[in-house]
Formats: C-alpha cells, structure tokens, sequence
C-alpha cells in the first residue's frame, strides 16, 4: 500500500501553484523519510517580497503533509541569507550523500530517517555552501532544527562508517581550505580529525598539515604533502 501511495504521489512532483507565493514560485514534492512510515508532501512557497534588488534574504515557507496532501504536519517559515534573486530553493530527488542544492533530504545522523537540510548561506563565489538540519524525530513525526547538526559547509555523508566530511574552500584557487571529519556518536557529531592546507607568504608555498582530536582538543598534529600548484 505505501509503494502505491509513494508511486502515485511522484507524479505530482514539481507541481506550479502560483497563487500562494510572492513571486511566482512553488513546488511541491514527494519523499519517502522511512520505509516504516508513508511518504512525507512538502510544499514549498517563495514568500520574498518581489520588490527586493538583486542580492538579498530569500523566505520561504515550507509546509509538510502527510501523504494524504490534506494533513498539516508541520509548518516551517526559512530564510537564506544575501543571496541572488533567482535563487530558488529546490528539493533534490535523488539519493547522493553530498549536500547539493537548496534542499536535500538525507540521513544526516544515521538513525535510519532522513532529516530536511537546508541551504543557510553561500559564500566564496558559491564554492562554500552552508547547511541548517532539520532533524526528524521518531516521537511527535516532525522535523526540528538542530544546533549540533546544523552549520556544517559542503558536506558528504558515509553512512556505513557513520561518519560526515566537511570541506571550506578558503581561496588561493581553490588550494586553501580545510577539511573536517566527524564520527557521529550518541547523536551527536563529535570531530576526529582535520587536514589544513594554507599559503605561506614567507615560503611563497602551499603548505599542509594533519590534525588528529580526542574530546574535541587537538592530540596529534603534522606537517603533510601539499597539493596544488598556488602561487
């Protein structure tokens, strides 16, 4: 019965209803959060004020139904900081562990129900995307922010290590940045290990070192290859 249901509700996917939003914009989407629970509809609507210039905060309202389409569940009002006008904040359908796009459903704390994250910010010419997560929690069916979870930039998931990457390009063409790794652990993302890769002005070269953490202070560290050809 929930395949049925499931089926039937991915034709209506990328839905127009124009006339709940500000600007024109509203989608409406399908997704199933558990194979122990029947698809989640969530309807998104653009209530940005159309007046506003090119570079600005983007609301939204996302209301989220049950698989009825008729059934509240929850409703969440989000704004993406100074971003472009046309942005638009589109759900991805498919099942990649990278977070991509304006909004994602994805598994972000590994507890066998995918979570809502949404775009919070992008940076550094739109190399750096961060992320706010809505976790979903088993008990009330609802999705609520979570400060641990949200915040993260260019994330990738590894579920079966249970473990999340992040990446901050930190410019020199892209050859400065960090990379984060966290091990989820007690629902919480708890960091494991760093590699940093900078610009010495004085050298006049890339340089990279490795960072190892215990209880969140830095117990290991070394100087490591540097890649990438910055000058």
């Amino acid at each position: 019965m929930i395949k049925k249901i499931f089926i039937c509700l991915s034709l209506i996917l990328f839905l127009t209803n124009i006339s709940h939003c500000q600007n024109g914009f509203s989608k409406t989407y399908a997704f199933q959060i558990s194979k122990k629970l029947s698809p989640y509809v969530f309807k998104v609507f653009d209530i940005t004020p159309k007046n506003a210039g090119s570079y600005f905060d983007k609301t939204f309202i996302i209301d989220i139904y049950k698989s009825d389409s008729t059934t509240l569940i929850q409703s969440i009002k989000y704004t993406i900081g100074t971003v472009w006008k046309e942005l638009e904040l589109n759900f991805r359908t498919d099942s990649s562990n990278v977070f991509l796009g304006e909004g994602n459903l994805l598994d972000v704390n590994f507890d066998g129900y995918k979570d809502l994250v949404l775009v919070s910010g992008i940076g550094a010419m739109g190399k750096n995307w961060c992320f706010d997560v809505y976790l979903f929690s088993v008990k009330d069916k609802k999705f609520h922010k979570s400060t641990k979870f949200s915040g993260f930039t260019n994330i990738e998931l590894d579920p079966k290590k249970k473990i999340i990457k992040e990446h901050i390009d930190e410019g020199c063409a892209s050859d400065c940045f960090t990379e984060n790794t966290y091990k989820v652990i007690n629902n919480k993302p708890i960091i494991i290990n760093s590699l940093i890769q900078d610009f010495d002005f004085k050298k006049k070269k890339l340089i990279a070192y490795f960072e190892k953490y215990k209880k969140g202070i830095v117990v290991f560290k070394k100087s490591v290859k540097a890649s990438g050809d910055f000058q």
